[in-house]
């Protein structure tokens, strides 16, 4: 087709690197497992895709046998024709221009999305070095992202885009029309994906403070009584702490077993949220993919990571608290004042190694 072997050859390099995970040289079994096209197909499948492409049988798939698989597969054949028929001037490049006179001239005209509305999806996932511009390295990869790198997979295969191995079969990728749709759809909702992640933060914490908040003031009455029976001489027994409840009611009104808990909520409500939300993060990086079950070592490990971080985030305010439970009467402000002034930013941490 007339392309520079040059071009070629680094977005052939550029296509083998996204599924290189840890640039090791070579593609292993678990790179492909990590691919969002695989997770519907069973292990069986992926491997008889990954056998087909390892022809030494050693394990792994080298750059070389990466690049035999895609340059004689129907997607890269396809891909060249249409990035040839797109850059009109020779450049080796996709300008803005070109991409819109190509789709006005009746691949899109007159219909939703826009050429206009292509462009933009386009540089905007594809244009990594941002010279408005797609070369063709970055335009292959484009394409291969926007199918969740299914024409990889029929390369490594060799299916001619047929449906076998328990892969979908792969659609033609000269008509940019087609392409261009799922070119939007597939920006879209990356950013819906960047949305829900956010999303996902802010619902965790919110639940996390609502859960604190919930469970210390259902307890709150006990600790209560509990805290009164410590700093006195006074036999426990559920008679007397009935007794002592009943009469902090009559005496002080029903609030009053509640004293003491806006104190508890401070330091309570931030450490339960950021509790929640550091175990989901540490669940989901120890998952090797998603949905998988955690062995109980890895649950263990999210579980004491939730711990540490949530514990190091709020520790000040637990200080705090407890200074002015059992020291003198302070402020919040006059205290934080008189820790910074002796120790320094340190001083909010006194103690936490133990």
């Amino acid at each position: 087709l007339g392309m520079d072997e040059a071009e070629v050859g680094a977005a052939l390099d550029g296509m083998f690197r996204v599924l290189d995970k840890g640039e090791k040289g070579c593609i292993t079994i678990d790179d492909l497992l990590q691919l969002q096209a695989t997770r519907q197909m069973t292990p069986k499948q992926v491997e008889r895709i990954f056998s087909v492409a390892d022809k030494d049988n050693d394990g792994k798939i080298t750059k070389e046998q990466f690049v035999q698989s895609v340059r004689h597969s129907r997607f890269f054949n396809d891909a060249l024709q249409l990035f040839t028929k797109l850059d009109k001037d020779g450049s080796g490049a996709l300008s803005r221009d070109e991409v819109i006179e190509h789709l006005a001239s009746g691949f899109l005209a007159g219909v939703s999305p826009t050429p206009q509305e292509v462009v933009e999806s386009m540089m905007r996932r594809g244009d990594t070095d941002h010279d408005q511009k797609l070369n063709l390295k970055e335009f292959l990869i484009l394409l291969v992202r926007v199918d969740h790198h299914l024409p990889i997979l029929h390369a490594l295969a060799k299916t001619k885009g047929e449906a076998v191995y328990g892969l979908p079969s792969m659609q033609s990728y000269q008509n940019l029309g087609k392409v261009a749709v799922d070119i939007v759809n597939f920006d879209g909702l990356a950013a819906v994906s960047t949305s829900s992640t956010t999303h996902k933060v802010m619902r965790t914490l919110f639940c996390g403070a609502v859960a604190g908040m919930m469970a210390k003031s259902a307890i709150a009455p006990f600790m209560r009584i509990k805290l009164l029976f410590q700093v006195t001489d006074r036999p426990f027994s559920l008679q007397s702490a009935w007794g002592l409840a009943t009469g902090l009611v009559r005496n002080e009104g029903v609030s009053s077993l509640w004293r003491g808990n806006s104190a508890v909520l401070v330091r309570t409500m931030p450490y339960v949220s950021i509790h929640f939300l550091a175990h989901d993060m540490a669940e989901d990086a120890l998952r090797e993919r998603p949905g998988d079950n955690l062995s109980a070592t890895r649950k263990f490990a999210a579980g004491a990571f939730a711990g540490v971080t949530g514990t190091v985030c709020t520790y000040p305010l637990d200080l705090i608290r407890a200074r002015l439970a059992v020291g003198p009467t302070y402020s919040w402000t006059t205290l934080v004042k008189d820790i910074y002034g002796q120790w320094g930013l340190g001083g909010f941490y006194r103690g936490l190694t133990v």
